[in-house]
This record gives structure tokens, C-alpha cells and sequence, in this order.
């Protein structure tokens, strides 16, 4: 699928992301991210930013197919795994034979969800799902969101939460068909587990996850600076650098 999203935007967005990623990775919160998916050999990342992730995943011995909408994003992602020397392909058709490959594609597609569910991966991740969204996106997504079950309403007062619990559900579910493990990472400003957050205790049941684990850390993040941040009111938090709980929460 062309988005609609400018191309001022989409080069707006991947540098914004740059300086987020770049702040996890100087702090060793990817690694942190890591730690808990290692019996996952072959995952799908949805979303790769700029590389920083998936960088992380190949160090730690995974194959990876990443999967992002915005073509300047994918072609800084490819610059830094070739220059760390690992191998970059644009076909599904290539995953046992590289390290890495990377598709210009939408997770809220079913055609693509379809292929990516006959290559069998061990686990599907969404890390610090970010705020991509333009009004020009709305096009593209209202349907798909109605869908989910929010209401126009809804979407109009948070756009930016509700694109990315969309992306979230729709992870969900094309890992349900595949038989594969879930890994999200979110970026809040409290503690969150099976009692404070509704969100995820409804994906576990929606699509029969049989085990939900929660694990925290303390971190900062960058905000204005950065990708905006969503609180635990699933509204955006405006400063530019704050301290949060950064939560892996895997279901499986």
C-alpha cells in the first residue's frame, strides 16, 4: 500500500525517531529489550525506526524480518546492518539465507499477514510503537480502526493512540495464525501490570494467550525531542526529556 503520508512527513518522522532510538541504544535499553525473547530464533519486527532494534536483534544472534511503511526509515535501516556486516534482503523468499530481511509493508494488511504467517517466525515484536501519523493517514486507516472497534469519535480526540493499539492488535493476530510468541515494548509514565492496564489483559483473552509476564525498568526517554510519548492515559506526555518505566510485556 502508497500511504498518503507526505514525503516531508515520513523524513520528518525518521529523523525524530533517530534521535528516540538513538538515545535506547547509547543506554543499553535495547539490550535490555533482548533479553527476554533469546529462545526466539526467527522474529518479525514490526517497525524498524532507524535500525537501532534491529541492529540489537542481529547482535543477539536472531534472524529478522522487519517490516516498515516509510521508505527512509527502511533505506537508514539497511545503511547500518551493511556497515556492521551482516547480510540485507528485500524478498521473504531470501530469510534463510541472510541475516536480515526488510519489507516496505503494513502490518494492517492481510495479504502481507497472510505471507508472513507461511514462514513459520518464532515471534512477532512491536518496540515503543511511536506516534507515525499524519491527518493524510486517516484515509489509509479509519476504516481498519472502526474495525478494531474504536469509534470515529475516538479516533479523532487520540489518533495517534488508536493507530498504534491498531498496529498492536493487528501483531496480535497475525501471530495467533502463525502459532507465535508476542513481545511488546511500551514506554510509560507508571508501573503497569495484569491489574492497571486493561489494553493488554484484552489481547491475552481476545486472541487466548495462555501467559502474560510483565517486566519493568526505569529509564528516560525522549519526548518532544523525540517521538511523542503516550501515557498510561493512552495520552500524549509533553515534555521533552522524562523519566519513565520502560515495560516488556510477552505473551505467548
Amino acid at each position: 500500500m502508497e500511504h498518503i503520508m507526505s514525503k516531508e512527513n515520513k523524513i520528518k518522522y525518521a529523523e525524530l525517531w533517530k534521535s528516540s532510538a538513538r538515545h535506547f541504544e547509547v543506554n543499553g535499553l535495547y539490550d535490555w529489550m533482548c533479553k527476554f525473547i533469546r529462545k526466539y530464533p526467527k522474529v518479525v519486527e514490526i517497525g524498524c525506526g532507524t535500525g537501532q532494534g534491529t541492529l540489537a536483534l542481529l547482535k543477539a544472534g536472531h534472524k529478522v524480518i522487519s517490516i516498515d511503511t516509510n521508505e527512509f526509515c527502511i533505506e537508514e535501516t539497511k545503511r547500518k546492518i551493511v556497515e556492521m556486516g551482516y547480510t540485507v534482503e528485500t524478498s521473504l523468499n531470501k530469510i534463510e539465507s541472510s541475516d536480515l530481511v526488510i519489507i516496505r509493508g503494513d502490518i494492517t494488511d492481510d495479504i502481507l499477514c497472510n505471507k508472513l504467517s507461511k514462514i513459520q517466525p518464532d515471534l512477532f515484536l512491536c518496540w515503543n510503537i511511536g506516534t507515525y501519523w499524519s491527518e493524510e493517514m486517516k484515509v489509509d486507516y479509519l476504516d481498519k480502526m472502526q474495525i478494531y472497534g474504536l469509534t470515529e469519535d475516538q479516533i479523532n480526540n487520540n489518533p495517534q493512540t488508536s493507530y498504534s493499539e491498531l498496529v498492536i492488535w493487528q501483531t496480535c493476530k497475525v501471530a495467533k495464525i502463525s502459532n507465535a510468541a508476542v513481545h511488546l515494548i511500551e514506554r510509560m509514565n507508571v508501573i503497569i501490570n495484569s491489574n492497571n492496564n486493561h489494553f493488554y489483559e484484552l489481547l491475552k483473552k481476545g486472541f487466548n494467550f495462555k501467559n502474560t509476564k510483565y517486566e519493568q525498568i526505569e529509564a528516560k526517554t525522549l519526548s518532544i525531542g523525540g517521538i511523542p510519548l503516550i501515557g498510561i492515559d493512552r495520552v500524549l506526555v509533553p515534555d521533552n526529556e522524562v523519566s519513565i518505566f520502560l515495560t516488556s510485556i510477552l505473551m505467548k
